[in-house]
C-alpha cells in the first residue's frame, strides 16, 4: 500500500535543509560582515598609529621624488633624498632637478663659460650637510666656487641650488603626519618594503586634513606637491605593523608625488674633514 508519509518526510527535511542552508548563509554572511568591519578597524588603527609612530623619529633615511605636471611649461621634476642620524645629530640632503640645471647651463652658455661635459642634471644637483649648532655645508664637486675642495662653506651665490631652501626637515614630518587623516580609507594589500611588511591603504587627503597643518608643515607639502596645495589629494599609503608609514604615493590634479623611508635607525654618513671644506 503506498502512502503519502515519505513525501511529507521528504518535504518536510527538504524544508529543514533549505532552513538551515539559509541559516548558514545568514552566518556566513554575518561572520563576512564582521571580517570586513575588523580589517577596516584594522586599517584605521593603523592611520591612528600614524603620528605616534613617526613622532621622535630621528635617524633614517627618505627618499622623496615628486613632479609638477603642466600641459604647457611640460612636467618638472625633482628628487630629494634625506640622510638623517642622531649621533652626531645632523642631515644631508641631496637635490636633483634637472630644469633648474639646464636653466643655469643655459645661462653659463649665455656668458661663454658653459662647463664641458656636464649635463643639466649634473649642474641641477646639490648636496648639503647641515650638523648641530654649525654653519650649512655645501658641496662643490664641479669647483664653481673658486675652491679646491669638495666642500664649501658660508655665503653662496644665488644660483646655486640649495637643497635646503625649500624644505624645512624639522617640517617634514609633522607633514607627513596629515596622512594620518585620510578619509575614504579601503586596506588594498599587503607589500614588503626595504624588508619590512606593510599594509597598504587607500584614501582621500581632504582640504580639511590640509588645513589642520601648521604654517611650516603646510609649505612643506605644498613644496612636495609643486607649490600649490589643491583642495584635496589622493594618497597611498603603506603602514608597518606600529603604523609608520613606510612608503606614501600622493596625487592631485596638477602633481603626483612618492615618499620611501629606509634604513630606520641605521642611517650614516661621513662629516668631511675641515681640510675638505672652503669657507667663502
Amino acid at each position: 500500500m503506498q502512502t503519502r508519509a515519505p513525501a511529507v518526510i521528504a518535504a518536510a527535511s527538504l524544508s529543514l535543509a533549505l532552513a538551515l542552508t539559509a541559516c548558514g548563509n545568514d552566518a556566513a554572511e554575518e561572520e563576512s560582515t564582521t571580517e570586513e568591519a575588523a580589517e577596516e578597524t584594522s586599517a584605521e588603527e593603523l592611520l591612528a598609529n600614524l603620528d605616534s609612530a613617526t613622532d621622535g623619529i630621528d635617524n633614517y633615511t627618505l627618499e622623496i621624488e615628486s613632479v609638477a605636471l603642466d600641459p604647457d611649461l611640460g612636467d618638472t621634476s625633482v628628487k630629494l633624498e634625506y640622510l638623517i642620524m642622531d649621533d652626531p645629530a645632523g642631515a644631508q640632503m641631496t637635490a636633483v632637478m634637472p630644469s633648474m640645471g639646464e636653466f643655469i647651463l643655459d645661462m653659463l652658455a649665455l656668458s661663454g663659460s658653459a662647463p664641458e661635459g656636464l649635463t643639466g642634471e649634473d649642474l641641477g644637483t646639490s648636496t648639503a650637510i647641515i650638523l648641530e649648532d654649525q654653519d650649512v655645508l655645501l658641496a662643490d664637486p664641479h669647483g664653481f666656487q673658486g675652491s679646491d675642495t669638495p666642500w664649501v662653506r658660508g655665503e653662496t651665490p644665488e644660483e646655486a641650488v640649495d637643497p635646503t631652501e625649500d624644505f624645512d626637515i624639522t617640517a617634514i614630518i609633522p607633514a607627513i603626519g596629515a596622512f594620518s587623516g585620510i578619509e575614504d580609507v579601503e586596506e588594498v594589500g599587503s607589500e614588503e618594503i626595504h624588508g619590512v611588511e606593510t599594509t597598504v591603504i587607500e584614501g582621500v587627503l581632504t582640504s580639511e586634513g590640509i588645513g589642520a597643518l601648521g604654517e611650516a608643515e603646510g609649505e612643506t607639502l605644498a613644496n612636495l606637491v609643486g607649490g600649490v596645495l589643491l583642495d584635496s589629494m589622493d594618497a597611498k599609503l603603506w603602514l608597518d605593523a606600529d603604523g609608520f608609514p613606510m612608503r606614501i604615493e600622493f596625487a592631485d590634479a596638477g602633481s603626483e608625488g612618492v615618499m620611501e623611508f629606509s634604513d630606520i635607525g641605521s642611517t650614516s654618513f661621513e662629516i668631511p674633514s675641515e681640510d675638505e671644506i672652503t669657507d667663502l
